[in-house]
């Protein structure tokens, strides 16, 4: 059975080991895939970056630079609900953003994805 671990915080976030040592403790644990979500850095991709492909088990041959590591919703931040992409804007709305923001508030910033794509 493969055994995964897909939400792994880093001390570049809020994590106890460093990259090194949660790749480390990936292999001792017999992991096959894990995934660093540090919040709000790469700090952690940079730092695997510099290092060289592991000498334990199959040799690796992977082009690290041919995958999308993170691929954000859009490159555009909105202040008009309208103009929001359809799968975001729908979300927003039935958690009520929109009119909350109308109501009580004198603007909002809203995150979809880890990226804030509309502020006002």
């Amino acid at each position: 059975m493969a055994k995964y671990d897909l939400h792994i915080h880093s001390t570049f976030s809020d994590g106890q080991l460093s990259p090194y040592d949660i790749f480390r403790a990936s292999k001792d644990l017999n992991l096959e895939t894990i995934s660093i979500t540090d919040h709000n850095t790469i700090k952690a991709y940079e730092k695997f970056k510099e290092l060289k492909n592991p000498n334990f088990g199959p040799e690796l041959k992977i082009d690290f630079d041919d995958i999308n590591y993170y691929k954000r919703i859009d490159d555009n931040q909105y202040n008009d609900w309208n103009n929001v992409p359809d799968e975001p804007r729908e979300t927003f709305n039935k958690l009520g953003l929109p009119d909350a923001e109308k109501k009580y508030l004198a603007g909002i910033g809203a995150q979809f994805d880890s990226e804030v794509i509309y502020h006002n």
